[in-house]
């Protein structure tokens, strides 16, 4: 709950925690509040991983919420000649 009330409080907020910690619990409800309080609200939720953002995307089903990783958030490519 606290963490939830944090992330209501900034435009942009970092989660950090181990396995099991509850950060995609802590996500899920956070945009259910951000949507209540703002229904066009569009948000992106920046994940170290492709798996953590495949995982977010199972528990956040909304057409504004997109789940993503912090490359492609940023635009970075990974080409022959490494990254752009």
């Amino acid at each position: 709950r606290e963490s939830v009330r944090e992330l209501l409080k900034h435009r942009l907020f970092v989660l950090t925690g181990g396995p099991g910690t509850g950060k995609t619990h802590c996500i899920k409800y956070a945009v259910r509040a951000w949507k209540a309080a703002d229904p066009n609200v569009t948000i992106r939720i920046a994940c170290f991983t492709a798996r953590a953002a495949r995982r977010a995307r199972e528990f956040v089903v909304d057409d504004n919420v997109r789940p993503v990783t912090m490359h492609s958030l940023l635009g970075a490519r990974f080409g022959r000649d490494g990254w752009d």
